[in-house]
């Protein structure tokens, strides 16, 4: 079953790079079709690489500029924070602006000084948790894929392909997950029955 989609919903995130207490915890939500369009007019350029006999233009592969698309991805796809902490201690407070397109449509996103105080690799990470956060799976339920983990988990300890750093990623998404599952169940059985 599709459902719509839900524009406010977020993920909390943490940084495996995040040693300290309390977490930096960021919140991750959707790309809107808009935004999404947004990033790819912004960061995708076709090249004319010549022309056919009849005149009609043949394209190569598309540029990509990476360092853009990261940046937007996040200015869209982080919905806030909390424990992010200037240079002094003082808490850094999240804030958007607005981007005004060329056809009097307005975008929101978090202001670009923002992301810029954030390390590179921290930018990446959170980059990749908005793009796996905003990927559909194919059919995969959130149970099928605790499954898979728990399965991964069981292996001996060094089997192919799994080393420690693995196992560490593999336990913060298998946790992350349960939670997830764990607010699906509390939303399912909050919800009153309907009889007909």
């Amino acid at each position: 079953m599709i459902k719509e989609l839900d524009a406010t919903a977020t993920i909390d995130f943490v940084s495996r790079y995040d040693n300290d207490e309390p977490k930096t915890v960021f919140q991750i939500g959707i790309i809107t079709e808009a935004e999404m369009k947004y990033i790819r007019r912004s960061c995708f350029r076709q090249a004319i690489t010549g022309y056919d006999r009849k005149g009609k233009a043949k394209f190569g592969v598309p540029d990509v500029d990476a360092e853009k698309m990261m940046d937007l991805y996040l200015a869209f796809g982080l919905k806030g924070w909390q424990h992010f902490l200037a240079a002094d201690g003082s808490e850094i407070q999240f804030r958007t602006v607005t981007n005004e397109l060329p056809a009097g449509q307005r975008l929101q996103a978090v202001d670009p000084a923002l992301i810029a105080k954030l390390h590179p690799d921290i930018k990446l990470d959170i980059f990749l948790a908005v793009q796996k956060a905003n990927t559909l799976t194919e059919g995969r339920s959130i149970s099928e894929r605790i499954a898979e983990i728990e399965a991964e988990l069981d292996k001996p300890p060094m089997a192919e392909g799994i080393d420690d750093m693995n196992v560490r990623e593999l336990q913060e998404e298998l946790s992350d997950l349960k939670t997830q599952l764990a607010e699906c169940d509390e939303k399912n059985s909050a919800k009153p029955s309907q009889s007909s």
